[in-house]
């Protein structure tokens, strides 16, 4: 019977000798993986500051739409309540002007009534009143709707006939009539109270 016969190699080559390759490990391949890494990660840092930019500045501009917004709505505001303080103002300043120019001119009404007085008469009330115009026509001047009433006692009837006449030559009063004129005693003697009225040229 034959033998069989198994070898076993125990030889286990030395690292670095020539008799066998040992595989090199590829730094640079790592290393280049490591920059890539690096700046992707770089990147993404980058587009997130710039996404934040870009909201805040969104958000400013936002804002600054909403102020100029506000800012149109005050100006409305502002230029109707001028409009209507002007109109107000325009209109005050021509009622001012008409009253004005309309006055009553009381120091010469009753510088013309101390002319025209007579002795013997003292006036006690003067009312000046404005008259209704007539329905259908036209208004007149303020000046046309002044009435005068002249309330006050004199010493006889002669007296007031004197008032009375020189109240109708005067340029100032037209339509002077005579309302009633009563003779009264008094503890100072007899006295005649009277009424007149008449219309301010």
């Amino acid at each position: 019977m034959a033998e069989s016969k198994a070898r076993i190699n125990l030889y286990s080559p030395v690292l670095g000798s020539k008799s066998a390759k040992t595989p090199e490990r590829p730094w640079w391949l790592l290393g280049l993986a490591l920059v890539i890494v690096l700046f992707i990660a770089g990147m993404a840092a980058q587009l997130v500051e710039y996404w934040k930019l870009t909201q805040a500045i969104k958000a400013r501009e936002a804002d600054r739409a909403q102020v100029l917004r506000d800012q149109k709505l005050l100006d409305d505001k502002l230029n109707l309540l001028t409009s209507g303080l002007s109109a107000q103002v325009t209109t005050a300043s021509a009622e001012l002007v008409e009253v004005i120019n309309n006055r009553l001119p009381w120091v010469d009404l009753f510088q013309e009534m101390s002319v025209r007085v007579p002795d013997g008469v003292w006036l006690l009330r003067v009312e000046v009143e404005a008259m209704a115009a007539p329905k259908g026509k036209e208004r007149t001047r303020p000046a046309d709707k002044r009435t005068i009433v002249l309330s006050g006692f004199a010493r006889s009837h002669q007296n007031v006939g004197q008032l009375l006449t020189a109240l109708e030559q005067s340029p100032k009063f037209k339509a002077v009539s005579l309302k009633f004129a009563d003779r009264r005693s008094e503890k100072t003697g007899e006295q005649v109270n009277f009424e007149i009225s008449g219309q301010l040229s």
